[in-house]
């Protein structure tokens, strides 16, 4: 989030095989044994299964995609990679300005000239030389940089601090908890149809209504953490 305070005052200025492979059994599997004079007469031992062949179908590595594998803190969880583009970055940006009005009008401009938006703003004062300015801007974060560095030259800059946090862990997370939350509804939604009596179906519907409300919550705080990646935050 950027802040920036507007004051009037001094004036001034980021095998191929082609069919199917017989066993190999060994030396002694093939060694033939003669039992008799008569072609009935010959046998031969099985050989024992041998050890060490690959599986044909190993078992499915668990992933986030299936909400039966439970969460991180389970065996066998494989953690999703964070994506480090997902960042919050807030702003505090102080000019001084002989005209604090004026200097803000232009400043929205510039705003909204890169896709941004004037979330509040406020006027103090009445006289032109005493005023203040105070407003928040929401500023794409891909031109936040420079839509900042021109802002700063519209007046004598008196203070400015900005942070930019890493949330793409955390949206990873949400992200898995959704999916489960969905699964999780399907499965109650399953069992509504299928219940063998009232006081069962009263049961599964209290329960699916509790996870539809849960759902609701975790959407509402991804679509938060949206809104802050996609849109840097400028006090002004």
């Amino acid at each position: 989030m950027v802040v920036v305070g507007l004051m009037a005052g001094c004036s001034g200025k980021v095998a191929d095989s082609g069919g199917i492979e017989e066993p190999d059994f060994g030396d002694e599997v093939t060694d033939w044994q003669e039992l008799g004079e008569s072609d009935t007469d010959v046998g031969f031992e099985a050989a024992e299964d041998p050890v060490g062949e690959p599986d044909l179908y190993p078992p499915a590595e668990p992933t986030l995609a299936d909400p039966e594998m439970g969460s991180g803190s389970e065996p066998g969880w494989e953690p999703t990679a964070v994506d480090h583009t997902q960042v919050v970055t807030i702003g505090d940006l102080a000019l001084r300005s002989d005209t604090p009005a004026d200097t803000f009008e232009r400043a929205k401009e510039i705003a909204i000239q890169v896709g941004g938006i004037v979330e509040s703003a406020s006027v103090h004062g009445e006289d032109p030389k005493d005023q203040s300015v105070s407003a928040t801007m929401r500023i794409p974060s891909d031109r936040f940089s420079g839509a900042v560095d021109t802002i700063k030259t519209l007046g004598r800059v008196a203070g400015w601090q900005h942070s930019s946090t890493d949330v793409g862990a955390d949206v990873v997370d949400l992200d898995a908890r959704i999916s489960g939350m969905r699964a999780s509804i399907t499965r109650l939604e399953v069992m509504v149809s299928e219940a063998s009596s009232t006081e069962v179906l009263l049961d599964v519907e209290s329960m699916l209504s509790q996870r539809q409300v849960e759902l609701e919550s975790l959407l509402s705080q991804r679509a938060y953490y949206a809104d802050q990646v996609s849109l840097s935050t400028l006090n002004l």
